[in-house]
């Protein structure tokens, strides 16, 4: 493995709080997509996150903006990559057990981000996460599945490295390209940014529940989060913000649905985290409103934890962060994709409040 430390300064140079320094979040990119998405991620601000970058190809490294990269199988590889094969990336992440454990060691909460259906991130990934596992590490990975139109082959990879990450994740999101095929006349580019900006909000949200303390501590504390999401499944992870005297209602209604995860299905859910950040001046009715329209969405069987901070720059702004495991989560996309996607998937099933304008896909559908 060869590390490399470029000169260019870093984005995460400034201190860590004293709050902060307790808990140790690592965000790994894992082949030549999570690389490139660790480059676009608009993270600067989260000083209390390290992010690394890790890939077989030397050329990719090179041009990734982030301070620490490392390359791994120069053995096998040879810095030119893994021509595809899963294989060949698994092989390289066993032959580098040692240093993928040396950079896992000072972490608490490891975000993996890969793209699957190639041969690093859908090979290396379930191995670095294992022995993450092994190293009593929560671990949560957010992966990408490719195009439909990139061909069976690769389809069937990132099937199976999904399967693998299955087996050894605390909690998995998955974000599928062809979701971006649904949107009219998208650029690329536009599609690209799509992609980061869950990626980069999912990273911000969980960072968040962290390092912004609750007031009200309703679950939310390191230990009990890492019981929450070691039951293993899908997790989904919306987020808002609201303004004005209904700020926290605004920002539930901004968050749901979210996008790029439409196809989540409350009726297989295990546990919801609701977390609340609002100004000095956030109304306790706000929050008691919130707060009760998702409780009333689920069953009395469904974990429910939450908490509130207050962060004085927010002003009268509130964000609103809404975390949700499922046991299962497109594990049939074959027969999903023959219907047309509604926004009843994501009916929380909440009753019209009259002095509450609530939008109609948080209505409970009648028969």
């Amino acid at each position: 493995m060869i590390e490399f430390e470029p000169d260019s300064s870093s984005l995460l140079s400034s201190p860590c709080t004293k709050e902060s320094s307790s808990i140790r979040i690592k965000v790994l990119g894992v082949g030549g997509a999570g690389c490139n998405i660790l480059s676009r991620l608009r993270c600067s601000s989260l000083n209390e996150i390290k992010f690394i970058a890790l890939d077989t190809d030397r050329k990719n490294l090179a041009e990734c903006k982030r301070k620490k990269i490392v390359q791994l199988g120069e053995n096998i590889s040879g810095g030119w990559g893994t021509g595809g094969d899963p294989e060949i990336g698994r092989q390289i992440a066993l032959e580098e057990k040692s240093r993928l454990k040396k950079i896992l060691e000072d972490a608490d909460l490891l975000l993996l981000i890969s793209g699957l259906g190639k041969g690093t991130g859908t090979g290396i990934s379930p191995v670095t996460v294992q022995l993450a596992k092994e190293m009593n590490k929560l671990v949560l990975a957010l992966v990408i599945f490719p195009f439909y139109f990139e061909g069976d082959e690769k389809l069937s990879k990132a099937k199976k490295g999904l399967q693998e990450l299955e087996k050894v994740a605390d909690a998995l999101m998955v974000v599928y390209n062809d979701d971006l095929l649904k949107e009219k006349d998208i650029s690329l580019k536009e599609g690209l940014k799509k992609i980061d900006g869950v990626l980069e909000s999912t990273v911000r949200a969980i960072s968040g529940l962290f390092f912004h303390p609750s007031l009200i501590g309703m679950g939310l504390d390191f230990a009990d989060i890492k019981s929450f999401l070691k039951k293993r499944g899908y997790m989904q992870v919306a987020v808002g913000k609201g303004k004005g005297k209904e700020a926290a209602i605004n920002a539930l209604k901004e968050a749901i649905p979210s996008p790029m995860q439409h196809k989540v299905s409350f009726e297989k859910t295990k546990g919801i985290i609701l977390n609340i950040r609002g100004g000095k001046n956030l109304l306790l009715s706000q929050v008691e409103k919130a707060a009760s329209l998702v409780k009333r969405g689920i069953s009395r069987e469904v974990e429910f934890f939450w908490g509130v901070s207050v962060d004085e720059n927010l002003s009268d702004e509130v964000s609103l962060t809404l975390i949700t495991l499922n046991s299962q989560m497109h594990s049939k996309r074959e027969k999903e994709e023959k219907r047309k996607p509604s926004q009843g998937e994501l009916n929380l099933k909440i009753y019209e409040d009259d002095d509450l304008d609530i939008p109609t896909f948080l209505r409970k559908r009648e028969n």
